[in-house]
């Protein structure tokens, strides 16, 4: 798998360079500032220029240590999902020439992480960066609290939905889809030992152990024809 390719990792990606590109442009702002200073010293405005120039240098200043706090909140989100989606993916390699798997498919509105189809099924597995304590009760908890950034599990349930639609829009056939949500590097609690709203949710290494544990569903030939059709038409 090419951790480049992923959403996660384009958005990371650009961020960083919009970000390097601000604090390029606050470089040069800082440097006119004191060339401003050093030449007018001598002038009847100088007072009055390097009072401006002053308070020019503490406006960049300031601008800088938010700048700093964006890029390492860039580096710390989209970076570490990047990371972890390229585990995931890395450790669904280990499943073997039986089971086929499309990385980063695109939606038109948002990408599938991992869509996995083997013997066992087909998967739709979602990966999410968080780290600590991952539980439930009546909803999905991350260190006893609600997330604030998204509907985890309605994000599974919509790229569900839309494997289903486009199988069997190509095929005239319902599929089943699983869905998978993988958290990586969190402990999972005991609470979610089962699926939760109809997703089976996990720590590292619990895509691979649910795709194996399923039971036989799907024939090579099925495998083959879901497979290549998107990888066919993969964006």
């Amino acid at each position: 798998m090419k951790n480049k390719e992923s959403f996660t990792y384009r958005r990371y990606r650009d961020n960083k360079d919009k970000i390097w590109l601000v604090r390029g442009g606050l470089i040069i702002a800082t440097f006119l500032a004191v060339y401003f200073i050093i030449t007018n010293l001598n002038s009847p405005w100088s007072l009055g220029i390097s009072a401006l120039s002053i308070i020019i240098l503490a406006i960049i200043s300031r601008a800088d240590k938010l700048l700093e706090k964006l890029s390492w909140r860039n580096c710390r989100t989209w970076g570490k999902g990047a990371g972890a989606e390229l585990a995931v993916g890395n450790s669904l390699e280990k499943l073997g020439s039986d089971y086929q798997l499309i990385h980063n498919l695109d939606m038109g509105h948002g990408d599938i992480d991992n869509l996995c189809i083997g013997p066992t099924g087909i998967f739709v597995v979602e990966t999410k960066a968080n780290s600590g304590t991952i539980s439930y009760s009546d909803k999905l908890l991350i260190n006893g609290r609600e997330s604030k950034d998204k509907d985890f599990i309605g994000q599974v349930w919509h790229e569900i939905d839309y494997t289903r639609k486009t199988l069997k829009q190509k095929f005239g056939r319902h599929y089943f889809v699983n869905g998978i949500l993988e958290f990586p590097n969190a402990k999972v609690d005991q609470s979610v030992n089962s699926p939760k709203q109809g997703i089976w949710i996990g720590g590292a290494g619990f895509a691979n152990y649910m795709i194996k544990r399923s039971q036989p569903c799907l024939s090579p030939e099925e495998i083959k024809n879901i497979s290549d059709f998107f990888k066919n038409n993969k964006k």
